[in-house]
């Protein structure tokens, strides 16, 4: 597990696994580096010991923004703020995407003619137009 000291101390054990959390850094140039967790305070992935309030108080120290989200929260993406996020989670806020405008209707929600009718017209719609800026912004592609 975790150590629940974060003191300078501990940061410079780098070859101990268990203080990891004490390296944690802003990136140089960053803004406003955000710390989020998903739940509240006491929720499941915040427990209320040393080693969870200790890590939020020791990034706040450093100049993160803390922050808890509670309830589910959708975001209509923009190209403008994957052009502010890291590499990586771009790739994962792009794929995520990709996958709920592909996903399928559960079972429960629909029969199955309205969910074959539903599911190849969006994904129609979405491969179409995913072709199309594709095919715009790379040149013609030519069948054989």
């Amino acid at each position: 597990g975790f150590s629940d000291d974060f003191s300078s101390t501990a940061a410079e054990s780098v070859n101990e696994p268990s203080t990891a959390l004490s390296r944690v850094k802003r990136r140089p140039g960053s803004r406003l580096p955000v710390y989020i967790v998903v739940g509240g305070e006491g929720s499941t992935n915040f427990l209320l010991d040393n080693l969870h309030k200790g890590f939020k108080q020791m990034l706040i120290d450093r100049g993160f923004k803390a922050v808890h989200v509670e309830k589910s929260n959708y975001t209509p993406w923009r190209a403008s703020y994957l052009q502010e996020m890291p590499h990586q989670l771009c790739q994962l806020v792009m794929a995520d995407e990709w996958n709920k405008a592909v996903g399928r209707i559960p079972p429960e929600v629909a029969n199955l003619l309205v969910r074959f009718r539903v599911n190849t017209l969006v994904n129609y719609d979405l491969v179409e137009k995913a072709y199309a800026a594709y095919h715009t912004a790379y040149g013609s592609y030519k069948s054989h």
